[in-house]
């Protein structure tokens, strides 16, 4: 009786759920899965299964979660797939591509994770192809290259969308303001260029912003003030220019972490910044950054290590050696800085 096996669910006697999740299952998915026509939920997680996907699991008509990441499947067919689906989790195999054009018949598909694989296919197809029902879509360490279309701005209901190391260049669409529903967005480690997109500060629910080590330019947006439920936004090793905008201190109600080193910018520290109580990271070495550091940062009672290095800071006023929460500040050499916690790089 297969409702006895420990993996196995089984509702009013008949098996809705398999959990073989690292069970050293070996060799491709047998057709005969096909006799699991009430399975609404299969988990083969962190196995050694190869092959192909998709046929063995096309009369599951009520299959609603696939997960089988961590395998060595070379290829998922999304033709086969059951159309009711919600949740595919198929990252860390061997996919290389696959028909894009059959990710629309996905009506109800919420979840599509595809991180570490080996895929090229160009990430316009599959934008183009996700339906409208995307809530978390995940493409991180591929080979998919290609820009990121306007059209992703019809992706309403995303709530979560992470691509770094992808290498996918291009510039960021206004269009991305659209997206207001997500709530994390990473894209680090790929080489789009152009200015940080203002419409980003239309994304409300924006809580987690990673767009470092790209080759973005500019200016950084005032309207990121907007995104008043952020909690840390990280643009460091890009290119990004001019004055650190003044309104990020009007994010004192969430911001935890503030990584804006290795850009360009220049002009002073602004004093706004000591208003973001909260923060515990606030990083702008290696930057043009001139002048006096603002008193105001004494207020940043959870920052630990100040690290101003490789910038042009001239001096630390002697006021901040009574905030007892640095326990070093580097500053580059020559410039003036009275504290017992105060470092000069070389």
């Amino acid at each position: 009786d297969e409702c006895s096996w420990v993996y196995v669910t089984c509702t009013d006697g008949v098996v809705t759920a398999i959990n073989a999740d690292e069970k050293g299952l070996k060799g491709s998915i047998p057709v005969e899965f096909r006799e699991l026509s009430t399975l609404n939920k299969l988990s083969l997680l962190l196995n050694k299964i190869n092959g192909t996907i998709g046929e063995q699991i096309a009369t599951m008509s009520n299959l609603t979660d696939l997960t089988v990441a961590a395998n060595e499947l070379t290829e998922v067919q999304f033709d086969k797939l059951p159309s009711g689906i919600v949740h595919i989790l198929v990252s860390q195999n061997e996919l290389t591509g696959f028909d894009t054009t059959q990710l629309k018949r996905l009506e109800s598909l919420e979840t599509l994770r595809m991180v570490q694989n080996e895929l090229t296919t160009p990430l316009k197809d599959i934008i183009l192809q996700l339906p409208e029902s995307i809530k978390d879509f995940r493409f991180s360490s591929n080979k998919i290259g290609g820009t990121i279309p306007t059209e992703i701005g019809n992706l309403v209901n995303l709530e979560l969308l992470e691509g770094e190391s992808t290498r996918v260049a291009g510039r960021l669409p206004a269009e991305i303001g659209s997206l207001s529903k997500v709530t994390s967005m990473n894209l680090r480690g790929n080489s789009l260029t152009g200015p940080i997109p203002p419409e980003i500060g239309d994304m409300h629910e924006l809580q987690h912003l990673r767009l470092f080590t790209n080759q973005f330019n500019e200016t950084v947006p005032a309207e990121l003030a907007n995104l008043t439920r952020l909690e840390s936004i990280h643009i460091r090793d890009n290119r990004l220019s001019g004055r650190i905008p003044t309104e990020m201190g009007l994010l004192s109600n969430t911001l935890i972490a503030m990584d804006f080193s290795q850009n360009a910018f220049t002009g002073s520290i602004p004093s706004e910044l000591g208003q973001l109580t909260l923060l515990n990271q606030l990083s702008l070495y290696f930057n043009d950054l001139e002048g006096v550091v603002p008193t105001e940062l004494a207020e940043l009672v959870n920052v630990g290590l100040l690290y101003l290095a490789s910038t042009f800071i001239t001096e630390v006023p002697a006021a901040m050696c009574n905030a007892p929460q640095f326990v070093k500040i580097t500053v580059p050499q020559g410039a003036l800085c009275p504290c017992p916690s105060c470092e000069f790089a070389r």
